[in-house]
């Protein structure tokens, strides 16, 4: 992995944190973006507190100017080797009352995200000046693509990200790229506890496991899908949610 760069977006965030993390531990060089750059900064601060040298960028994940500078930092310490669309927000609302801006910054910042950083990321990984062989993309679905009252924004941005994911695989496959996608259920993360502490216990008493994930957990299946060792899977959708979307 040495002189691998990682690019993860929203990495000044709990799962991009703890992604970082794990992937910095793999030997890969953490490049990690936030469109608040004292939050990427503190996660830089974070991974050299564990021996991690990492790189902060500023990154508005729907600007194609910033996705290049992104692109263009990540040469500057090696070769891209991944991509992790994890930057994402909520603007909850039932459908009936939900504004237009709520829906569109809700599809921009995942889906538009995502699309610009696959788009970029495959044109990166198949250059002609390239010497590494293929590269990873992972994408941070939620399993409220499955359908979530009061998420109808944030459900199709995540389903639309399931499919961005598939057609990426197939697209990649012959330069020996994968894509998948990683689709979280209910993690405990301060966005998380931004939903009443009764909604949250109700959640909680629904899962099979009764309990929420922890941020290292999703880390580590977005690190494995990463690795050597997941060379062949490609075009997945991995639940990591306790078997909650068993029940549907």
């Amino acid at each position: 992995m040495a002189n691998r760069v990682a690019v993860i977006t929203g990495a000044g965030g709990a799962i991009g944190r703890a992604t970082a993390r794990r992937l910095g531990e793999q030997g890969l060089v953490p490049l990690v973006t936030d469109i608040d750059a004292a939050a990427a900064q503190s996660t830089t601060e974070f991974l050299a507190s564990h021996g991690i040298t990492s790189h902060a960028v500023p990154h508005d994940v729907t600007s194609r100017d910033d996705w290049e500078n992104v692109i263009a930092e990540a040469r500057t310490h090696g070769e891209l080797w991944a991509t992790v669309n994890n930057a994402g927000l909520l603007r909850d609302s039932l459908l009936k009352k939900m504004t237009d801006d709520a829906w569109s910054t809700v599809i921009d910042v995942h889906l538009r995200g995502a699309f610009l950083g696959c788009s970029l990321s495959l044109r990166e990984f198949t250059g002609k000046t390239r010497t590494l062989p293929g590269g990873r993309i992972v994408s941070l679905s939620s399993t409220s693509y499955l359908g979530t009252l009061g998420q109808g924004n944030y459900a199709a941005a995540k389903g639309g990200i399931v499919s961005l994911t598939r057609v990426a695989a197939l697209e990649g496959a012959r330069y020996g790229v994968t894509a998948n996608a990683v689709a979280p259920g209910s993690v405990n993360t301060p966005l998380l506890h931004q939903t009443p502490d009764d909604t949250l216990e109700q959640f909680r008493l629904r899962n099979p496991m009764q309990r929420f994930a922890e941020p290292d957990e999703i880390a580590a299946v977005i690190a494995f899908l990463i690795s050597p060792d997941a060379s062949y899977i490609n075009g997945q959708v991995i639940h990591v949610d306790g078997g909650d979307s068993a029940q549907v």
